[in-house]
């Protein structure tokens, strides 16, 4: 805990040093210190801070990101670089990708016509699924494609989750991916910062603790929120498919995989978590 006070304190007194020094409010953060979510929160509560963002998984695996940037800004300038849109740069899961993997293994298996609204259906029922489907997020977060969902009102579901496939520490808590269109209704953010890829946490308002008590921290109830654009597809499209059953805006959002084990890349390796695992449903 003091390591951890010494370095929050730290950095907010860098970060307002180099705002007097520049008189630039708008913080970008990069380094794998910045992957510390507490100290982010700190730091974009300061009253000199205008934006806050750190930069998606920023440790050194996002170094072959400045490299690439860098070459192709030399190569062609730097106006003719297109900004990155979101940070889902891995591998795509195709029909036949599932289709490789589930051959012989003697599951059931469904298509759902509408497959968004499928998953929903069984959240709402207090199902937990997993999401193995579009492209691999890149970096150390788990932003719905390579996802555990499950529905976060049940206070019972970290238990469960542990029982079935986690394994973690009790005191590592879960978190929420939250429809952008609803988060002011459970996360405390006046400053009106986007949260797309988990990079801080949030205080909460008493319509968190209601509907999304299981992805909060049990200790001081704040939440590493992922906060989903309405527009974007996947997740979003379930998280709309879940409010129009439900009335709520939020599912528990956790990585697929076992502890201690990478995340799942392929559908190979997301079937063998379902196998290794208790887990019943699985996009």
């Amino acid at each position: 805990r003091s390591l951890q006070r010494f370095t929050e304190e730290l950095l907010m007194a860098w970060v307002s040093a180099a705002i007097r020094a520049t008189g630039i409010g708008n913080v970008l953060a990069a380094g794998g210190v910045f992957m510390n979510i507490k100290a982010n929160q700190r730091i974009a509560a300061l009253s000199e801070v205008e934006t806050f963002a750190a930069f998606p998984s920023c440790g050194d695996e996002s170094l072959s990101i400045g490299a690439f940037y860098q070459a192709s800004a030399t190569k062609h300038g730097h106006v003719q670089v297109v900004p990155l849109t979101d940070c889902y740069l891995g591998d795509d899961i195709t029909d036949q990708d599932a289709s490789d993997a589930l051959a012989g293994t003697g599951y059931a298996i469904e298509r759902p016509t509408d497959i968004d609204a499928a998953v929903a259906r069984l959240l709402a029922d207090g199902k937990i699924v997993a999401r193995c489907s579009g492209r691999m997020e890149f970096g150390a977060r788990a932003l719905g494609n390579r996802s555990i969902l499950a529905d976060p009102g049940n206070a019972d579901l970290p238990r469960v989750l542990n029982r079935l496939v986690k394994r973690r520490d009790f005191w590592m808590p879960f978190a929420p991916a939250i429809l952008a269109s609803r988060h002011h209704d459970y996360l405390r953010n006046p400053k009106q910062l986007a949260s797309p890829y988990m990079m801080m946490t949030f205080d909460t308002k008493p319509e968190a603790v209601r509907h999304m008590i299981a992805a909060l921290h049990p200790a001081d109830l704040t939440c590493r929120a992922q906060i989903v654009p309405d527009e974007q597809p996947g997740l979003a499209r379930i998280l709309i498919a879940y409010q129009k059953l439900t009335g709520h805006g939020a599912i528990l959002n956790t990585s697929l995989n076992l502890h201690g084990q990478p995340i799942a890349r392929s559908a190979a390796d997301a079937l063998a978590v379902f196998t290794n695992s208790s887990l019943q449903h699985i996009q």
